[in-house]
């Protein structure tokens, strides 16, 4: 079949060399185009299928599921990696009529990057091209999983696999839970760093806050009790650095200033020699 849908049959029923030790018992058919480096539009897609089920059929009497690519049986990569086989499967072993053309079949661009980045964000997997930005046999199934997870659709159903209102939707909602629940974590994440000295400093600047009346020890109490979370101790910090002080020092170079000043390195007085 072209791509413009016209259909011939180039040998007879009898002749066959499309694919060695298998032509006396199989029909090869084949559409054009190179789907190593092209993509099927699905109305396309849906025109070959019809045809192979009516040519079939009048040999076959019924369609079955015995459908083989060319690469199964012979060296070549036939019908190509961007082929949707698994929809062409579903299109022409169908028992009705195939469903309306899937209108993002074949679609590129940001928009189906947008949807494809959506479906991993929700655990549905693009395992083999990822967020590529194209609408291809991978990301129909993601679709496809994605809906009947959901009850969104159903393989019997006229929009499976269309990444229609109700699914993009659904997808939207996920992730906004997501986001709200990983909010919600982080607001309860405690604040206790890794490092020793930091862990140091940051009970120094809490107890002098607590013995200025800056803060409340009910905070001292939290850190040391290792409760004080992550979001406490963020407006704790901004709270005790807009505190006024004894001199002009800012809070957050109180500790090296009392240093220095125990030490009598003020003001010229007593100069460190290094």
């Amino acid at each position: 079949m072209h791509k413009d849908k016209t259909a011939y049959i180039l040998r007879g029923k009898n002749q066959g060399a499309h694919a060695a030790g298998h032509n006396h018992d199989s029909f090869g058919y084949c559409l054009e185009g190179n789907y190593d480096i092209e993509y099927v539009d699905d109305d396309l897609l849906i025109e070959f299928a019809k045809f192979v089920r009516q040519e079939s059929a009048k040999e076959f009497a019924l369609i079955n599921s015995n459908f083989q690519r060319h690469r199964d049986v012979g060296s070549t990569s036939c019908p190509g990696r961007n082929f949707p086989w698994n929809r062409f499967l579903a299109l022409v072993t169908a028992k009705e009529a195939p469903a309306p053309a899937n209108v993002w079949m074949g679609k590129s661009g940001q928009e189906v990057r947008e949807l494809q980045d959506k479906l991993i964000a929700v655990g549905e997997s693009l395992p083999r091209f990822g967020a590529d930005g194209h609408f291809g046999d991978e990301t129909l199934l993601a679709v496809q999983s994605f809906q009947r997870k959901h009850g969104i659709s159903s393989p019997s159903g006229r929009f499976y696999g269309v990444p229609g209102p109700a699914t993009q939707e659904k997808l939207d909602a996920l992730i906004i839970a997501m986001k709200d629940e990983e909010a919600e974590d982080l607001k309860n994440v405690i604040f206790w760093p890794s490092s020793p000295s930091l862990r140091e400093s940051a009970h120094k600047m809490l107890k002098r806050a607590v013995d200025r009346d800056h803060i409340d020890k009910r905070w001292l109490d939290q850190y040391e009790k290792k409760e004080l979370r992550m979001a406490d101790f963020i407006t704790l910090k901004v709270h005790i650095d807009m505190m006024p002080n004894d001199s002009d020092v800012y809070e957050v170079h109180r500790e090296d200033w009392e240093d220095y000043t125990e030490r009598g390195l003020v003001n010229g007085e007593n100069q460190m020699i290094l």
